[in-house]
């Protein structure tokens, strides 16, 4: 995947945001299957002095979210492989205080309850 602005280690996103603040930021691990959702929405979030995480599906937003348990997910519904519905599933289980944010741009993918 080719990024338009630099990545860092989780770690250091972190820190970086604690620095910033002065108090620790709650980390959003932000999810979708198309780069440029993924980096408008880091960009946006971290303009607002929240610390975020990036990945492009489940498998690698999962992955993430052990290494550093989020406090907000922001997922695509519809992807390839673990979709979001199954990723909220993943990651409330590793991280049960984690608020979770899905979104789609696919109609059929929204359900009324």
């Amino acid at each position: 995947m080719k990024t338009h602005f630099p990545t860092v280690p989780v770690e250091a996103a972190i820190q970086r945001a604690r620095i910033e603040t002065g108090s620790p930021a709650p980390l959003v691990l932000v999810v979708d299957d198309e780069p440029l959702i993924v980096e408008t929405l880091t960009v946006i979030l971290n303009s607002h002095g929240l610390a975020t995480l990036m990945a492009l599906d489940g498998k690698e937003a999962l992955e993430l979210a052990r290494l550093a348990p989020p406090d907000v997910l922001i997922t695509d519904v519809a992807m390839i492989g673990m979709d979001g519905f199954e990723l909220a599933l993943e990651v409330s289980k590793v991280a049960p205080e984690c608020d979770i944010i899905l979104l789609t741009g696919e109609p059929s993918s929204c359900h009324q309850a």
